[in-house]
């Protein structure tokens, strides 16, 4: 349309008016209309509008939780207008190397009941508690700024390694192929898989302990799990008699799955070398006594030449002994030995019958008991009870 325009007479004529604000808020202005109107040679007709701005609304679980290393994690945020008019979103951005927005959309235009996504990954750094700052600006008046925590957790490896083992006593190699077995279950108490890099023997008397059902590794455990199943031991093999043989057991995880930081936990191990025999200690009603008046040992023969009982040892006035060996191995106490430090003579496999002498009570009594010997075979509990 272009002026001048002409009107007839009782006519009118529609003129368009056109809003286009720069800039959020209320606006006014004002239209002179000249004319050759000689009563009204100048109208001035007043206009006003109003630029609303758009209102942000910001969607979407920004907490990960529990995410194990090597498992890819992302969430989604929805940027939303709920406003009459257009969003203008500059920016948005997250405060540490944990956190990324992928393909992040901003700057950029929100229109009316419309989202763009913002997909949020978690790249761990290091194992433990995230947290980050999200920050969303626009030209939402009210709400310029969206600030959102971001948190996710990497759990720490748990492992559960069993306590210090104490083997019992056993015969050594040069005597027989004798080994003692204990198992060590090994297992992942976490809510992610473990890796387990090493497992060795060590200690003063190493060679003397092994592994029986050991994986090839790294191990990697899911939680809940044992290493082998369950079916992991260590063998005790003494070469000498002695009280106590020392060793280590070290297991090698990653503590850390993000930074393969490893930690070691570290087992004592102890175990008692004798030769085939046994260990007597006699008691009064369920108390080891102080002092015994005599042991006599026979050997029940198979030998038809021979007597039943064949005389072995006969030891009087024992008191009663006690031994405390390094830890871990346990104490004991005892009368009389069979095979070992105290008396290193051997019993050879059969049947053995012991006879106890004692004062109960003021009468001297006499108390016996039977046991076996095998070539492997060491009795540490012969309790002869009065």
């Amino acid at each position: 349309m272009s002026f001048p325009l002409v009107v007839a007479p009782g006519g009118n004529v529609q003129v368009p008016i056109r809003f286009q604000p720069t800039s959020l808020g209320a606006k006014s202005a004002n239209i002179t209309i000249s004319s050759n109107d000689p009563a009204n040679p100048s109208k001035v007709v007043a206009v006003s509008g109003n630029a609303p701005p758009g209102d942000i609304r910001v969607t979407g679980s920004t907490d990960f939780g529990d995410v194990c290393a090597g498992v890819l994690a992302e969430k989604t945020v929805s940027v939303c207008n709920v406003g009459a008019c257009d969003l203008h979103v500059t920016s948005a951005t997250v405060n540490c190397p944990d956190f990324t927005i992928i393909n992040n959309p901003f700057p950029a235009t929100v229109s009316h009941d419309s989202c763009l996504s913002l997909v949020i990954r978690f790249t761990p750094t290091s194992a433990g508690p995230k947290t980050c700052t999200l920050t969303i600006t626009s030209d939402d008046p009210d709400t310029p700024v969206v600030v959102l925590t971001l948190t996710a957790n990497t759990p720490l490896a748990s492992i559960d390694v069993p306590p210090d083992v104490s083997f019992p006593p056993t015969v050594i190699q040069s005597i027989g192929p004798c080994i003692s077995l204990k198992p060590f279950p090994i297992s992942n108490t976490g809510t992610c898989n473990l890796k387990i890099t090493s497992i060795s023997i060590g200690g003063p008397n190493g060679s003397e302990f092994s592994l029986v059902g050991l994986p090839s590794f790294p191990i990697i455990l899911e939680p809940g799990h044992i290493v082998g199943e369950g079916n992991l031991k260590i063998a005790f093999a003494p070469t000498a008699i002695d009280r106590d043989r020392f060793g280590t057991i070290t297991v090698t995880y990653e503590s850390d799955p993000v930074t393969h930081a490893t930690m070691n936990v570290v087992r004592n191990l102890c175990g008692e070398g004798v030769r085939t025999g046994a260990r007597v200690l006699v008691t009064v009603g369920g108390v080891p006594i102080a002092m015994v008046e005599k042991i006599h040992l026979q050997r029940i023969t198979g030998n038809r030449n021979k007597p039943i009982l064949d005389t072995v040892d006969n030891a009087m006035n024992l008191p009663l002994l006690t031994v405390t060996p390094g830890a871990p191995c346990v104490g004991f106490q005892y009368h009389r030995e069979y095979g070992t430090v105290s008396n290193p003579i051997q019993l050879l496999p059969g049947s053995y019958q012991v006879t106890v002498t004692a004062i109960v009570n003021g009468h001297r009594r006499n108390q016996s008991v039977g046991f076996d010997v095998s070539t492997c075979t060491f009795n540490p509990t012969i309790v002869v009870g009065f």
